[in-house]
């Protein structure tokens, strides 16, 4: 693996550099004191891990235009593929990408990498260090293939390093208790197997700052939160009021044009009652000429102009007779005369003549012939019944026979039944004279009723004379029929006297009323009462002219005043359509008018709410505004500066306890593995390092012993052992470096890193700087070493050598 090129923009005095370096051999860049070999050497280094804590301040000086790129990128090659890293200092984007040797390009990483930043990208490019390029972290890069000048002072944080170089005399207890010294500092968190107590320090005192902030934050983000609230209140109360202020005077102005509007009706209406009235007098004016000029015609029409010729006394003569029903007697005396032509004729009937002859009590006699006849014939029956059969009777015969024929004789048919009946009986009480008592008195009984029969029969003599054909039930309906004629006819005369009686009246007796008296009570009443109206509704209507003439006629409005009239209504209606309907329902316009004096009323009501509310909310806020003495926006800035140190000391504390953890685990590591393994790469070093030397002392070193403690020994060619106290500068830098090669060795040995040396043999003298260039030379047979210095006495040891001068770089 090896550093292909290197190209920086806007790198402090550098400037633009672009350069390549060599794969195999030592890269020498030559430059004088101050000419930027050292921000080469820490900008490649910045390419791949960004500027650590502390760093990104000092180095923003190396930016000399802040309009200007500044950035660097680095190109990588690892087994034929080359990586190219870019990366822009000021906003740490990195753009990792990987060519293979088919020419096939992809992009590997691409975001912000801010090395102290947690997010993804800073991760994904953490890893693509590792795993990709094969790179240690920068921690372990400085302490191994990153030499810088040998001094015994660096940074804190660097303590490690510096013990591994070998630049101070300090030992590894020493180390470990400089950096309690600085955690305790820090934090009173113990460390693992560290029970003392001790005083609150920085951390703590930084969380109680920051736990105090974040209170009078939240208090003053309370008051603040209130403070917006009441705004927001305050301003919906405006919204409110302005939005209900339109409302208002929408509905004032919709109210005042509808009052207009229905002025404007009710004087339109008012205008056409005017007009209607004074249409309505003339109208009345020639409707009651009309009426006169129509009852004066119909007075002279023909049929009442005849009782308009009539004199009084005979139109009164006429309605009395009308009144006093004489039309109807005259109909009642027809219709009895009618009756009376009717009775004349059924009694004029020959079969009810002989009535007229009969005797008063015709009927009664009738009645009892009837009676009579009845009598013999159950006596007879009784006394034939008695008797033998056959000898009555032959003897009623004999006898009905003889007297038969007597009757005859005498008295025609009627005789002839009276015979044949008065023979019967009499043969048969001759036929039963023989029977016994009783028999002789029933035939006693017989004979009275046969004379009794005989004495009606002689006083029914004309009437049996006149009918005699006619059996006496016959007679007696038709006696009780010429009764009844004869009783009617004379309810019919006095009926018809009765009527005559009344009928003298002087409008019967009128020549000059008998041919409207033969119109018909009816007509005659009709005609007399259509006469009577017509003089009435005459006079009537005079009157009324009269009350019309004498009354002061109503004036007339003007048309232009009814027109502007409505031309304002129809301008109302097209401005406010939903006034159409109230044209025609003038209640419906009230109620709405009414509605809206009252919305108007309670609008104004609410706006009066809503102005206290916003004069209290004003009030509110100025108080708040008063109350909110911090602003929130301050404290979250003190909150995020005092978090963002706490969380710098936080990692500095967490790498101070993770250094001292790793450094006791890396003291126990090396104790139990690699201290010897260490010793002896490191002796070899040292020893390749002094083989050529030649010192005043004689000293030649053949190799390093490191004891548990991690105290580096030098071994002495005499087998004597020397602490690094007892060497001298350029021995002790010697075996320090010889310490820094052999870890670098131990650690990367499975792919070889470049080596970067920023001008380490500046206490070298010229046989040390040579047995060191020596080793390099034999190392870059298998790596890349790349050393910076102002001397050019080392190019004769370089394969590729590259002057900075003036700032810019030169082959």
């Amino acid at each position: 693996m090896h550093i292909q090129r290197v190209l920086l923009e806007g790198v402090g005095s550098l400037g633009n550099v672009d350069t390549d370096f060599q794969a195999r051999g030592i890269n020498l860049v030559l430059g004088p004191n101050e000419s930027g070999k050292s921000t080469l050497c820490e900008a490649m280094v910045a390419i791949v891990y960004g500027f650590g804590r502390g760093e990104s301040a000092s180095r923003r000086a190396w930016n000399a235009a802040a309009d200007d790129p500044y950035a660097g990128t680095l190109w990588i090659e690892r087994d034929g593929t080359v990586y190219t890293l870019r990366r822009a200092f000021d906003s740490d984007q990195v753009l990792l990408t990987r060519r293979r040797a088919d020419g096939s390009e992809e992009t590997l990483v691409e975001g912000n990498a801010n090395p102290r930043g947690r997010t993804e990208e800073c991760r994904a490019n953490c890893q693509a260090i590792r795993e990709i390029l094969c790179l240690p972290s920068e921690e372990l890069l400085r302490a191994s293939t990153h030499v810088g000048q040998l001094k015994a002072e660096v940074e804190l944080d660097d303590e490690l390093r510096q013990q591994i170089s070998g630049a101070g005399q300090s030992d590894y207890r020493r180390a470990e208790a400089a950096l309690e010294a600085q955690y305790y500092d820090l934090t009173v968190v113990p460390l693992p197997g560290d029970g003392r107590r001790r005083q609150p320090r920085l951390i703590e005192e930084l969380e109680g700052r920051i736990e105090e902030l974040c209170a009078r934050k939240q208090a003053a983000e309370r008051v603040v939160a209130q403070l917006r609230e009441e705004q927001e209140q305050r301003d919906r109360h405006r919204q409110q009021y302005d939005d209900l202020e339109k409302q208002l005077n929408a509905t004032t102005a919709t109210e005042r044009a509808l009052t207009d509007y229905l002025e404007r009706l009710e004087e339109r209406e008012r205008l056409d009652v005017e007009a209607d009235r004074a249409q309505q007098y003339a109208e009345r004016l020639n409707r009651y000429r009309r009426m006169v000029e129509d009852a004066e015609q119909q007075l002279t029409a023909s049929e009442l102009a005849t009782l308009g010729s009539l004199r009084p006394e005979q139109r009164r003569s006429l309605e009395r007779y009308v009144t006093s029903g004489a039309e109807q007697d005259l109909r009642k005396r027809e219709a009895f005369e009618e009756r009376l032509n009717r009775c004349t004729q059924r009694l004029a009937d020959a079969r009810l003549q002989p009535m007229a002859r009969a005797p008063e009590d015709t009927g009664p006699l009738l009645e009892q012939l009837r009676r009579c006849r009845e009598h013999v014939e159950r006596l007879g029956d009784a006394v034939q019944a008695e008797r033998p059969k056959g000898r009555p009777v032959g003897t009623a015969i004999l006898f009905a026979v003889v007297l038969g024929i007597v009757g005859l004789l005498v008295a025609a048919s009627a005789g002839l039944v009276l015979g044949l009946i008065l023979g019967a009986a009499l043969g048969w009480l001759v036929g039963t004279s023989r029977r016994d008592a009783a028999a002789a008195k029933d035939r006693g009984r017989l004979e009275a009723a046969t004379e009794e029969l005989a004495a009606v029969c002689a006083r029914l003599a004309p009437l049996l004379e006149a009918a005699p054909d006619v059996s006496p039930e016959v007679l007696l309906e038709r006696w009780h029929a010429w009764r009844a004629l004869v009783a009617e006819a004379e309810e019919v005369r006095r009926e018809m006297a009765a009527i005559d009686e009344r009928q003298a009246l002087a409008a019967w007796r009128d020549p000059e009323l008998r041919p409207l008296l033969a119109l018909g009570s009816q007509a005659l009443e009709d005609r007399i009462q259509r006469y009577t109206d017509a003089v009435r509704a005459l006079e009537q209507a005079r009157e009324r002219l009269a009350e019309a003439e004498a009354e002061t006629p109503p004036d007339a409005p003007s048309n232009a005043r009814r027109a502007d009239v409505v031309v304002a209504i129809e301008a109302l209606e097209r401005d406010y359509p939903t006034f159409a309907p109230y044209r025609n329902d003038a209640t419906a316009g009230l109620a709405r008018l009414e509605a809206l004096r009252k919305e108007i009323a309670e609008k104004s009501a609410a706006l009066s709410v809503l102005q206290e509310c916003i004069h209290a909310s004003e009030l509110r806020v100025a108080e708040l505004r008063g109350a909110c003495a911090e602003d929130p926006a301050q404290l979250a800035e003190q909150i995020a500066w005092a978090r963002e140190r706490l969380g710098r000391l936080v990692l500095k504390r967490d790498a101070l306890a993770l250094a001292i953890v790793t450094l006791r685990e890396a003291v126990e590591q090396y104790q139990g593995e690699h201290l010897e393994r260490l010793g002896a790469m490191m002796g070899e070093y040292f020893a390749r390092f002094t083989l050529s030397c030649a010192h005043h002392d004689q000293q030649r070193y053949v190799g390093v012993h490191i004891g548990e403690d991690h105290r580096i020994e030098a071994l002495h060619a005499s087998g004597e052992m020397l602490l690094p106290d007892h060497l001298s500068v350029g021995a002790r830098d010697q075996l320090y470096l010889a310490l820094r090669l052999a870890v670098t060795d131990l650690i990367v040995q499975d792919m070889p890193l470049p080596l970067l040396l920023d001008d380490p043999f500046v206490n070298f003298d010229a046989q040390r700087r040579e047995a060191a260039l020596d080793v390099l030379a034999h190392i870059a047979r298998d790596r890349q070493v790349i050393l910076l210095s102002h001397d050019a006495v080392y190019a004769r040891w370089a394969e590729r050598v590259i002057d900075l001068a003036n700032g810019r770089a030169a082959a």
